[in-house]
This record gives structure tokens, sequence and C-alpha cells, in this order.
């Protein structure tokens, strides 16, 4: 972990920036953060979508940070399901989201139950 703060400290904004947004040994949080510091309003909401569409289309729980247990969040979610078969996490994850009109969460319980 020291590595990578003295990394994340070391980096110039000009170059190493974008290569430190972008190194997923970094946690996302972390990222976040160095992104909401140092981006621009307008770079760090495409970065965040970037990142959004990336953790959704690859299942990585993480990306809830980003999308919360929105529509796009429960799409995440799904990928999640479809790529481990883990219902469990997913039905407990949806049960602490806001009630929707999709169906998934509860087909997610039932499932779990």
């Amino acid at each position: 972990i020291l590595v990578h703060a003295v990394e994340f400290l070391a980096k110039s904004l000009d170059s190493g920036s974008q290569a430190l947004l972008e190194d997923e040994s970094v946690l996302l949080l972390d990222r976040i953060a160095f992104g909401c510091l140092h981006l621009s309003t307008d770079a760090l909401k495409a970065w965040l979508r970037s990142q959004m569409r990336q953790c959704t289309e690859a299942g990585h729980l993480q990306g809830l940070l980003v999308t919360g247990l929105s529509t796009e969040g429960l799409n995440l979610l799904q990928e999640y399901i479809d790529r481990t078969a883990d219902v469990q996490v997913a039905a407990l994850l949806a049960a602490h989201g806001p009630p929707t009109a999709d169906e998934r969460p509860s087909l997610w319980m039932t499932h779990y139950r």
C-alpha cells in the first residue's frame, strides 16, 4: 500500500494522472478520490461514465461505488450473477436498495431463499 501511496504522490498531473486513473492495482475508491481532486468536472464525469461502463460490462462489484443501486447498478449485479452464479450477494445488496419497478431484485431474493 505504501508503494501505491508514493506512486500516487509522485505522479505528475500531465503524464501520470491518466496512468494512475487506469491502474487497476489501485482501488477504484482511491482512483475516484484522485479524479475528484485533479480532474476538471467534465473530465471527471467522462472518466466516471467510462468506469461505470467497464465495471458493469465486467460485473465488478466495486463499480457499485459509481452506479449505486440504480438501474445501471442492477445491470452490474446481473452481469455479476451471469459470471459467477452468486445470487446470494446480488440479493443481499439489492435488498438494501430503493424500491424499483425492475423485477430482478425480487427474482434474486426468491432464488436466494
